[in-house]
This record gives C-alpha cells, structure tokens and sequence, in this order.
C-alpha cells in the first residue's frame, strides 16, 4: 500500500531540503562534469548532487536558507541549456515531477516613468505570471532605462515578447518589450525554452525565414555597472511563499490583482517606433515628472496628462479632468544577478 503523506515516505524530513533538477536539453549533458560544476559553484550550501537519470539530479542542502538562497539566485543553467527545479516529493516518479513553473527577472522596456511603481507592477506582473516580487531600488537601469518584476512563468508556453499596456492619444497600439534575465537557450522558432530551433519540431528543417524570437529577448548583463553593493531594501515581496532569508521591510502580504485574460499574446515583434514612443508626448511627459509615488505620477500642468492614478476597479489608467483615458491591456545565457 502506498503511503498516504510525504511524511510517512520520508520520515527523516530531509525532503524539505532537497530539489530534483532537470536539464532541459535535447542532448545528453555529462552528468560528471555537471556534479563538478555546481559542486564548485554552489560550495558549501550543498551536502550532496546524486544523478538520477541523464537528465535529472537530486541536490541536497544544507539547511532551508542555503536552498532558498540558491533559489532566489536562479534561473541557473548549464552549458547553456536551463537548470528547472521543483521539490523532492517522495510520493511521485521523475516522469511525474512537475518542472513547468520556474522563477525570472523580467524587465519591461519603455514603460512611461510614471508608470514605474509597484502597483502597476502588480498589474502587469500578475498578468504575465504569478507575480514575486517588484524590484523598486533605483539601480543601474531599473526605474529608469525598465521595469524590474520576478515573476513564476509556466515554461510550458511561448515566452512572451511584449506587453501591450493601452493606446496613445493617436490611437495606435503602445507596446513595452520583455527581457528575461539569465535566458538560457530557446527556441527563435516558437519561443519555448528547452530546445533550439535546429531541432524544433515545429519548424520545417530547410526553413530560412524571419523568426518570431530572437536573442534579444535577453537582458544584458549589468555586472559592468554595479560598482557598490547593492542595497537590499526595496525589492518588494508580493507573495509571502517566496521570501528573502532577511525578510525586508517592504514585504507584502496581499491579494495579487488579476487582469483579464482575453487580450492576445503579440503576434509581431514591436518596431523601434513603437518602443521609443510613450502615451501621448512622452519625451515632454517624462521631462515633467518631478516626484513619483506609489500608483501616481505627477507631471506639469504643460502636459496633456495632468495627474495619473490607478484605478484598479477597472484597470484604467484615467486624469481627473477626462483629458486621457488609457485602458490598461496588459499581456501579460548566464548573466549576474541585480537581486542581492
């Protein structure tokens, strides 16, 4: 008879501290070598990597914080290729581990600035996945050149390209690029990650067309810029099941705000126009922005838009005196990390 609880198929309780990896590749990755390098790597947060098949690996560690500090660090890789991750269950065989739901930095390119705030990054994030944390420390680019959201994404589907918040004043779609810190590889044919497009099955081999995905849906390395430590506060903490080892002030304990799921993924990758135009005049409006808060901007009363606010009843972004009303349509390579 089989056990009825994790507890009675491992009654030592080290599942709590142990992760099954898998490699998601198409090839066969050298077992050794990987022990070697995350041996290495990972140093003395880990007691013990066991290979079980070619492409998965028990990892034993040394006590929680050690697994949630390698967690947080993540996503990881190998030879290029993608580390997925998901607890020890003792009650489940390999072939029935669920690696679908995996942790990324996303960052969302020509948000208008006012825009960069942790509410909206709760409505934007919630709808590309289950939205983490809202990364709100004034760090090389972030609040300024994107937008910095972790976010659990379900590999299982395309990655997302874009995010399509609303409509300019002239009525033309207003798109905002997504980057994914510490991509490793994908498919420029479908967009999913665990093969390349040499051996997509959904691409005709003799094919030489324009793909949908491309590598610059990675976000650059931004090792270059930091020079000091980065601070550890203002990375805010939506959902309480993924937290820092120091819980931070700026944790949060909420209900995450989902938007409608019926708006499409973008089916063409946004021009350049389309990047470096904001909602109405954004070179003026970002140049008037003197003071940002949470959920609001303040911009001169020169602008079209005088004062912005969420209203998250509705997900409309509207100004008190109805002169713009922009209805919120949100859709939802080893590099080091911002996180601390």
């Amino acid at each position: 008879m089989l056990p009825q609880s994790n507890e009675e198929a491992e009654p030592d309780g080290d599942q709590e501290t142990t992760l099954i990896g898998k490699i998601l590749s198409t090839t066969l990755p050298d077992g050794d070598a990987f022990i070697r390098v995350f041996n290495s790597i990972w140093g003395t947060a880990l007691l013990a990597i066991h290979m079980l098949q070619p492409h998965f690996f028990l990892f034993k560690f040394t006590n929680l914080a050690s697994m949630a500090m390698i967690k947080r660090r993540g996503p990881w890789s190998f030879d290029g290729d993608m580390v997925a991750f998901t607890p020890f269950n003792s009650l489940l065989s390999l072939p029935e581990l669920d690696f679908t739901s995996q942790l990324f930095w996303v960052r969302i390119y020509q948000l208008p600035l006012g825009l960069m705030n942790e509410r909206m990054g709760i409505l934007l994030g919630g709808r590309i996945g289950r939205l983490i944390a809202v990364d709100t420390r004034r760090v090389a680019g972030n609040l300024g050149e994107y937008f910095r959201l972790r976010i659990e994404i379900d590999i299982s589907k395309p990655l997302r390209r874009c995010i399509m918040i609303g409509k300019r004043l002239d009525g033309s779609n207003k798109f905002c690029l997504l980057k994914y810190e510490r991509l490793a590889n994908f498919c420029f044919g479908c967009g999913l990650i665990g093969h390349t497009v040499s051996v997509c099955p959904s691409i005709p081999a003799d094919s030489t067309g324009k793909y949908q995905y491309g590598p610059w849906l990675r976000a650059p390395s931004e090792r270059h810029q930091a020079k000091q430590p980065l601070p550890r506060q203002g990375i805010i903490y939506i959902d309480s099941e993924v937290e820092p080892i120091q819980q931070p002030t700026t944790s949060r304990s909420k209900a995450i705000p989902r938007l409608p799921a019926s708006t499409p993924l973008c089916t063409t990758e946004p021009t350049i126009a389309d990047l470096l135009q904001t909602i109405g005049d954004g070179k003026a409006a970002s140049r008037s922005i003197k003071r940002v808060h949470p959920g609001e901007a303040t911009p001169s009363t020169s602008t079209a838009v005088k004062r912005l606010k969420i209203t998250e009843s509705t997900n409309i972004i509207t100004s008190p005196s109805n002169t713009t009303a922009i209805t919120v349509m949100a859709e939802a390579g080893d590099q080091p990390r911002l996180e601390p």
